[in-house]
């Protein structure tokens, strides 16, 4: 758990986006284990890399992950939000609403 911690502190730290993008990748192989996937949604709205919140949110679209709409709604709400990362959260929160009616 100290290399997924590690990765969890480069992926919301980092100054480098290509390297967080990498810690990303390397988290994602591991999708399927709860907690790194609870991390990773609360990691998304930790986010102020535009590129990679944009990844993480693509990443859980449609999932049906129990956190991510609230992250999402997190997302809608914040300020500093990139406009292009807005849009992305706004269809994708389209996609869940609309696939739970």
């Amino acid at each position: 758990r100290e290399m997924i911690d590690a990765l969890f502190e480069v992926l919301n730290n980092d100054p480098n986006t290509n390297v967080r993008m990498a810690a990303l990748d390397v988290l994602t192989a591991h999708i399927n284990d709860a907690m790194i996937r609870k991390r990773l949604v609360y990691a998304m709205v930790q986010q102020d890399e535009p590129m990679v919140q944009l990844l993480m949110i693509q990443m859980f679209s449609g999932s049906g992950e129990k956190d991510y709409i609230d992250k999402l709604r997190q997302i809608l709400h914040d300020p500093k939000t990139d406009e292009e990362v807005r849009e992305e959260a706004r269809f994708s929160f389209a996609q869940h609403s609309t696939s739970l009616n």
